[in-house]
């Protein structure tokens, strides 16, 4: 089968959206589908990320930044000319800032994209027909591309929604723009003969709302991705990892330092590593907590980096947004956590789909209480200090969760698609 990929997101810039369509279209052509992609160029993002499928088979698209970024530093020049307080204009600037952004990136930021997108995708139409088109987002700017590349040439499309769109609570959309929103989501996901999403409540909401089929595929590791030899170190400290951001609070650590701060034993006994970029978030919570002995910022680091340094963790720490509709969400990190074989101690979503596959699975301890953390962190470095290591969880606890199980199960979906459209 053909399949024309559509994601803003690809490698080698290094999002975990690139991530996981990069992931897919290296194991469909494993399994021996012909792919073309269409992608952005100069994403924000490092171009650390291995590009695993011929670079002759992605279109990398220029695309126009619509937003608008205010300068506060010419805030005294405005204020002159505006006749106000340097104050008042720098809160004048950021309303009218925050309004024009809301107009201009319906439906997303990216959305100056979707022209130069939907051409590139022409001329890959035109010259490869492709069977059936794969649009993957977020963006969402990437759905839009889809369905008009389906509608300009009658193609079957497939939307994967790694987020949800109206239903996604990371949304702070204004009451004037959510029934916009709505309005462009159903008619984009009406269009589609199928739906993608990555765990079984955002299904069920997707399935409340359209007639197209939806199906589930897991984010899931590579197992090319595991480096050979690679161990945690013996001995204490006992080593907790986290790679990532922590998004402004949304992902806080909070229960777990709580923990650390009132027992000494502890503090004395472990070193928290975090790898991201919001390091002022992590100094507040480092010092409100008097821990600073026993956590190390470090900078973020290339996405092979990050998979050796999970590795080498007696446990990898995984944060969740602490919010009910945070259930469905099960992040791409937690699975490279899986890949990894390392004990997980998740914090935030006890309820969550995430914190249920840990413990259904024996793949660590899920919880929000400093006294239960407390007591397992105890365990943990018990283990270090008596065998030398924390042992790796059991190898059945990764059975189904690879990429390419999961993305077998995506080719069989999309050929199922394919034969009820023909």
């Amino acid at each position: 089968m053909r399949i024309l990929i559509v994601s803003f997101f690809f490698p080698p810039y290094n999002a975990i959206g690139s991530v996981r369509v990069g992931k897919t279209a290296k194991y469909l052509i494993a399994q021996g589908h012909e792919i073309r992609v269409v992608g952005a160029k100069d994403c924000p993002f490092p171009s650390t990320l291995e590009l695993e499928i011929p670079e002759s088979d992605v279109k990398y698209v220029q695309w126009v930044n619509v937003g608008l970024e205010v300068d506060f530093t010419k805030k005294s020049a405005a204020s002159a000319a505006f006749n106000m307080k340097p104050g008042m204009v720098r809160s004048f600037l950021r309303v009218m800032a925050r309004f024009y952004r809301n107009i201009a990136n319906i439906p997303d930021g990216q959305i100056g994209w979707i022209p130069g997108a939907v051409k590139a995708g022409s001329a890959t139409v035109e010259e490869w027909r492709p069977d059936l088109i794969f649009a993957s987002a977020m963006p969402i700017s990437s759905l839009l591309v889809g369905e008009k590349l389906s509608a300009k040439f009658n193609i079957p499309w497939v939307a994967e929604l790694r987020d949800l769109w109206t239903d996604n609570h990371y949304n702070s959309y204004p009451w004037w723009r959510m029934p916009i929103e709505k309005r462009m989501e159903k008619r984009v996901l009406n269009s589609c003969s199928g739906m993608v999403t990555v765990s079984k409540p955002l299904a069920d909401t997707l399935a409340k709302k359209y007639p197209a089929p939806v199906q589930v595929i897991l984010n899931g590791y590579d197992e090319d991705d595991i480096a050979e030899g690679v161990v945690p170190t013996k001995g204490l400290p006992l080593r907790i990892t986290y790679t990532g951001n922590l998004y402004q609070f949304r992902r806080d650590p909070s229960p777990l330092f709580e923990a650390i701060s009132k027992d000494k034993s502890l503090a004395d006994n472990l070193m928290l590593d975090f790898y991201g970029t919001d390091f002022a978030v992590l100094r507040q919570l480092i010092e409100k907590f008097q821990i600073d002995k026993c956590v190390q910022p470090h900078s973020a680091v290339s996405h092979k980096e990050s998979l050796e340094i999970q590795q080498t963790a007696d446990v990898l720490l995984l944060l969740l947004y602490n919010h009910p509709l945070e259930k469905g969400v099960l992040t791409g990190k937690l699975f490279e956590y899986i890949g990894s074989g390392r004990p997980v101690l998740c914090i935030g979503g006890a309820n969550s789909e995430a914190a249920r596959l840990i413990q259904e699975r024996g793949l660590g301890v899920a919880t929000d209480d400093p006294a239960e953390i407390a007591q397992q962190l105890k365990k943990w470095i018990a283990m270090k200090q008596d065998q030398g290591a924390v042992p790796a969880n059991p190898p059945e606890g990764k059975q189904g969760l690879s990429r390419k199980e999961q993305v077998s199960e995506l080719s069989k979906f999309l050929v199922g698609i394919l034969s009820k459209t023909s």
